[in-house]
């Protein structure tokens, strides 16, 4: 029975840190969001994008291994995705503004 019990613990472990979110995850979503907001047609679609990137985002980090640092490249590479997802936004929203 212990067996079992530790055997099952291990596995739950690696099934956990196979699904531990990663910077490519965070980008994912970004750049999953910069196309839907260069498709955007009106600020209130815009707007629900950008609530919906964030609730991603959330969700993501709220994952078992959420809570983990990421690496000091792979922190540059997803606040490079999110100047680029923010960028996005603002260019689209000045273009529905004409």
């Amino acid at each position: 029975m212990k067996l079992k019990t530790i055997l099952l613990s291990f596995g739950l472990a690696f099934i956990f840190n196979a699904c531990a979110p990663s910077a490519d995850d965070c980008i994912r979503i970004y750049e999953n969001g910069i196309e839907k907001v260069r498709k955007a047609s009106t600020k209130q679609e815009l707007s629900e994008i950008t609530y919906e990137v964030k609730d991603k985002l959330t969700d993501l980090g709220n994952k078992p291994g959420g809570d983990e640092k990421m690496s000091q490249e792979d922190t540059h590479r997803v606040l490079s995705a999110q100047n680029r997802f923010n960028q996005a936004v603002e260019q689209r929203a000045r273009e529905l503004a004409n």
